[in-house]
């Protein structure tokens, strides 16, 4: 299967996406930044390459833009850079990671003040120890340039967590429910954001496999760690799910947009090894996994799971089996509805998004 081909300069990427919701109406995606320096913008309905973003990352990041599609931030979960590639004069020493797989979601206050609240994940190189945390960017400090606000920084909700972190709209459609995955443990954490406030109260939702251990044998401090890895990815209407570690079975779960709760796991016969980034198809009848690793062997594979079966994971297929030597990592739906994914040749030195 051959793939139309972008050239542009990323590393591997993770596009950490904004939320499928009527609320984000108010704001969208329509402008990418994210690995090294590069850009998409997809407000002329195709994609076009542009420049000047900051990022110099391997995996998460997020970008923010007003209805118009006008950039208003984006960050890779240490650093905020506002509209001009700038970095915000509060907008250093997040406690995220650049290098978590799903590092930063941005998600509005819904007071509607033109303040967004910025949750950051840790990556397991710092053993996942900062956890889950949230900043407040007002958009009306700095010459509304935004800011992040000075006593509204790096507020723990909780540690340690996976690099994982996602956002859902509510049954009500009035707020959404922010998703993490605690460490050693089978917990999912579910944190209610509404008009009035962020419930710093969780709901927790004990179900499917504890996400412990990842053998990285060449590299001692990351030894038992590595499953820490993996997107925790719903489906465009928040009911699904899809669950990876990065070497362990690939899962997917029911999830309740009224009380937050995740429920009735299935998990894949197959273990797709090296796999840590997902994406279900805009109709949501697929779900795509990549698997790759330079560091353990390349593997070089996009599957596909047919979500309309009966047992919806129980009949793997190879969608793209990649062998001109580029290895596929982030996978994401876009504005223009299409699902994209990027690309490294490391003999060639030559990046790509698909």
């Amino acid at each position: 299967m051959s793939l139309r081909k972008l050239l542009i300069f990323i590393f591997f990427i993770f596009i950490n996406s904004f939320l499928w919701s009527q609320v984000s109406n108010f704001y969208n995606s329509n402008i990418w930044y994210f690995g090294k320096y590069a850009g998409i913008n997809f407000n002329t309905g195709n994609p076009v390459a542009i420049y000047g973003g900051q990022t110099n990352t391997v995996e998460g990041v997020a970008t923010i833009c007003d209805p118009n599609g006008n950039l208003l931030f984006y960050t890779e979960g240490t650093k905020i850079w506002n509209r001009f590639h700038q970095l915000m004069p509060n907008g250093s020493g997040l406690l995220g990671h650049f290098s978590a797989t799903q590092s930063s979601i941005i998600v509005p206050d819904l007071s509607l003040n033109n303040k967004f609240y910025v949750f950051t994940v840790d990556a397991v190189e710092n053993h996942l120890q900062n956890g889950l945390r949230y900043s407040i960017v007002d958009m009306n400090l700095d010459n509304g340039m935004g800011d992040v606000v000075v006593l509204q920084k790096n507020i723990l909700l909780h540690t340690p967590v996976c690099e994982k972190v996602t956002a859902i709209l509510d049954n009500q459609e009035t707020g959404y429910w922010i998703l993490t995955h605690e460490w050693n443990t089978n917990a999912f954490f579910a944190y209610h954001l509404t008009v009035n406030c962020l419930d710093t109260v969780p709901v927790i939702s004990n179900s499917g496999s504890i996400h412990s251990g990842g053998a990285y044998p060449n590299y001692s401090w990351l030894d038992g760690w590595l499953n820490g890895e993996g997107y925790l990815r719903p489906n465009r209407s928040g009911s699904k799910l899809a669950v990876l570690r990065y070497r362990a079975p690939l899962e997917l779960f029911d999830f309740n947009r009224s009380t937050g709760e995740v429920s009735n796991p299935i998990s894949c016969p197959v273990a797709l090894e090296q796999s840590s980034v997902c994406e279900f198809s805009p109709d949501q009848s697929k779900l795509y996994v990549s698997t790759i690793s330079s560091a353990l062997g390349t593997t070089n594979y996009i599957y596909q799971f047919d979500l309309s079966q009966a047992n919806p994971l129980g009949n793997v297929q190879v969608l793209v089996h990649l062998t001109d030597g580029n290895e596929p990592s982030g996978i994401q739906i876009a504005p223009d509805g299409k699902v994209y994914v990027s690309e490294f040749n490391a003999s060639s030195n030559v990046q790509y998004l698909s």
